[in-house]
């Protein structure tokens, strides 16, 4: 993404929202996972005793597994050609940054003191490459504004890198490794329907929150830093309901069912909004700092799955909420 122009940013994690978005439709037009809570009925033959029971009915599927791998396969696929068309296409690369654009690395962005209202700063003797035969020097550095991607976005100091970093890293901790393994024990206690609502439509919440930053994009670190914070005590909720598992905060009220829906769709809103707009302004850094983004989202997602899995598979400090409440 270091070679395509900033605004394509947020292009990049629309798709990355609707690659979890799409199966979740297909995956909810075949069915899968749905029942009902019915009566159930065993006979003991020793005994002579007929026991009922309240348990799941589960619905028939629409359409088989094989179909289901094979709409992924497909995604792979088309996936692949895009990627490929968008690399070595000559139709793309007017989507590409132009030579005659600033190739900076983090090193020129960023610097060790505070704020500073250029972009690049530069030593007495230190230039910058354009094109073939294109020098910028110190002094015609202020001539030259019109040739940067965004000439209004200031740098960054080292110190705000080193939060944006950690920021991607926690956020990704939470969304990509820790939430997704806590889900049922959170959401399935109010009950089968919020649990499908909560899990649907924080899916929608992904690239819809990606399209709004197309219009409201914040470069400001403190409305980053907020948004995170807000983001992070909602999923500090869905920590806390899994935890209680099975008889959370206000499971068995109309209000607790909105409640664990809404927090769903805001915490996944609130986060993928915040790693756009992070990686928006990392984009600005340079190529190095967009790689750091990229590593940061990684290792974070690794932690986060390492922790849950010992929590939820060798601590088992969750308990699962019953398939079907017994009135």
């Amino acid at each position: 993404m270091s070679t395509f122009k900033t605004e394509y940013m947020t292009p990049f994690y629309i798709g990355e929202g609707f690659s979890g978005l799409l199966p979740s439709l297909v995956a909810l037009g075949q069915g899968v996972g749905e029942y009902t809570c019915q009566n159930q009925s065993s006979f003991n033959t020793t005994t002579n005793v007929t026991t009922w029971t309240v348990g799941p009915k589960y619905e028939e599927i629409a359409f088989p597994v094989e179909d289901f791998f094979f709409f992924l396969f497909t995604m792979l696929v088309v996936s692949f050609l895009a990627f490929a068309g968008l690399r070595f296409h000559p139709y793309f690369k007017k989507g590409k940054v132009k030579s005659a654009q600033y190739e900076t690395s983090d090193s020129d962005n960023i610097e060790d003191g505070g704020p500073h209202d250029n972009p690049i700063k530069m030593g007495s003797d230190k230039t910058v490459k354009m094109g073939s035969d294109k020098t910028v020097t110190p002094d015609n550095i202020s001539n030259s504004s019109s040739l940067l991607d965004s000439s209004s976005d200031k740098g960054i100091t080292v110190s705000e890198y080193m939060i944006l970093l950690f920021l991607t890293a926690w956020m990704n901790g939470l969304s990509n490794g820790a939430l997704p393994s806590i889900q049922t024990y959170a959401a399935l206690p109010y009950g089968q329907t919020a649990y499908s609502f909560a899990l649907k439509l924080s899916n929608v919440a992904n690239p819809l929150a990606c399209f709004v930053s197309f219009f409201i994009c914040t470069k400001s670190l403190l409305a980053v830093g907020v948004i995170s914070i807000a983001g992070t005590a909602l999923a500090a909720f869905q920590l806390t309901a899994a935890a209680m598992s099975p008889t959370p905060p206000l499971y068995d009220t109309t209000g607790g069912v909105a409640l664990i829906i809404l927090v769903f769709i805001w915490q996944t809103a609130l986060f993928s909004y915040a790693k756009v707009a992070i990686a928006t302004i990392l984009r600005r850094q340079g190529r190095r700092a967009l790689l750091w983004c990229g590593g940061m989202t990684q290792v974070g997602s690794l932690i986060g799955a390492i922790v849950m899995f010992i929590l939820v598979n060798v601590v088992k400090v969750f308990k699962a909420a019953p398939t079907c409440r017994t009135p």
